[in-house]
């Protein structure tokens, strides 16, 4: 459950910093900080899901546990993006950037 809220408090940061910069500078000037954020979001919902699923059966047993999958699902249903266009977004806009680095 740690690992849950350490996901929810980076996502959380991630959409903020966005918003922040959409407010001051447009949504142009923040479209990597959104895609950056998308992208983080939809790779942290699976996550969520699992932990979810590994939480519940540990705790609840029978109709209970049926339940509480099924609001579960509820929860961490979402439309899957297109991530590939996305990274490679961010990938040329780091290059561009100079903000890569070489791991020697």
């Amino acid at each position: 459950m740690a690992d849950m809220a350490i996901l929810v408090f980076a996502a959380e940061s991630a959409y903020l910093r966005a918003k922040k910069i959409v407010q001051q500078k447009g949504e142009a000037a923040a479209e990597l900080a959104i895609k950056i954020t998308e992208c983080f979001v939809a790779e942290a919902v699976p996550k969520f899901d699992l932990w979810g699923k590994e939480v519940l059966a540990a705790m609840e047993e029978g109709d209970t546990r049926r339940t509480m999958l099924s609001a579960l699902r509820k929860l961490t249903r979402f439309e899957p993006l297109n991530l590939y266009e996305r990274k490679r977004y961010i990938a040329n806009e780091m290059y561009e950037a100079k903000k890569y680095f070489v791991l020697k």
